[in-house]
């Protein structure tokens, strides 16, 4: 696969606060002969130091991302032009990405993914292409799908605030199972394979 550099080599710097973490992903980047571990980052400053190669994809913890502010922002976009974003995140705080990602941000992979969507993720992101981060601008809603009744909106903003289906039920007085199939109903309505990107495509689109 040819990059975006037109280089078959994927340069990586992870940024990870959790030194455990980093050295887990470290780990299963290894095997991978296109991939190339280039800088390990556990804070914003380190992190600027770790771009000064300009590697193709920065790996980088949700929460990590939102300690950044727009001078930060600024300066690795100076520092690295080209590097485009792959955020790892949980599903307790995927909600809070699409709010805060930079336009660099390509790709969304959860902490409960397995070793070859990682990998997968960063190849795509690699190649100038998306992976589970849903497309900004408007007019994106009505593309996905038909538009939602005002149950399914109800149900999609407390799917965007991180509620379980229990709490929702309880919230609006319906029952866990009639939640349950509108959340289905609306995956199927915007063409989406899970809540979190629910929640991803509610906070980065006004149409919702």
């Amino acid at each position: 696969m040819q990059t975006l550099n037109g280089t078959n080599e994927i340069t990586v710097v992870l940024a990870d606060s959790q030194t455990l973490t980093s050295e887990g992903i470290a780990a299963i980047l290894a095997p991978a002969d296109d991939i190339r571990l280039v800088g390990v980052a556990s804070d914003p400053r380190q992190l600027l130091d770790a771009l000064g190669g300009n590697p193709q994809v920065l790996l980088i913890d949700a929460k990590l991302l939102e300690e950044l502010g727009d001078q930060e922002l600024a300066e690795m976009r100076s520092v690295s032009p080209d590097t485009v974003f792959v955020v790892l995140a949980d599903e307790a705080n995927a909600t809070r990405v699409a709010s805060l990602a930079p336009s660099e941000a390509k790709g969304l992979v959860l902490r409960t993914s397995n070793s070859e969507s990682l990998q997968k993720a960063i190849r795509a992101v690699a190649a100038g292409k998306t992976w589970d981060m849903p497309e900004r601008g408007a007019g994106r809603a009505g593309i996905r799908g038909r538009d939602l009744s005002a149950r399914e909106q109800d149900i999609a903003a407390l799917v965007a605030k991180g509620l379980a289906n229990r709490d929702i039920a309880q919230r609006l007085g319906l029952s866990e199972q009639s939640v349950k199939n509108l959340v289905s109903r609306i995956l199927k309505k915007k063409g989406l394979t899970n809540r979190v990107q629910i929640a991803l495509e509610r906070w980065s689109s006004s149409e919702w």
